[in-house]
């Protein structure tokens, strides 16, 4: 986070998906994710790293001083629609500013 910070970056995105088999939500089948632990010790990892960062990015920084945390779910596909609103509000509560669900199927997911 540092070095993101350092680079000027305004942004960073933790995501939930095995790293050796990363796949796109919208086309692949046989997603992977990490277990719960995991997924929530990225995104904890992230917020405690940009809240270190005080006063230049801490939660107490202007907004345009933070790095903004997205959390994205993979669980989606590869798990089930439960799973992926669980991990997404499990990440908002862990600090993440922005939460995404990936590969939502239908209009009535998404609501």
């Amino acid at each position: 986070m540092r070095g993101f910070s350092a680079a000027g970056a305004a942004g960073i995105l933790i995501e939930d998906q095995v790293a050796a088999a990363k796949a796109c939500g919208h086309v692949s089948r046989g997603k992977r994710v990490v277990g719960r632990a995991e997924a929530l010790a990225r995104v904890r990892a992230a917020v405690d790293a940009r809240d270190e960062l005080a006063p230049c990015g801490g939660p107490n920084a202007p907004a345009d001083a933070r790095i903004v945390v997205v959390a994205r779910s993979d669980a989606r596909q590869a798990e089930s629609l439960e799973e992926a609103l669980w991990r997404a509000a499990a990440f908002a509560d862990l600090g993440a500013d922005v939460v995404f669900v990936d590969a939502l199927a239908s209009a009535g997911e998404m609501r």
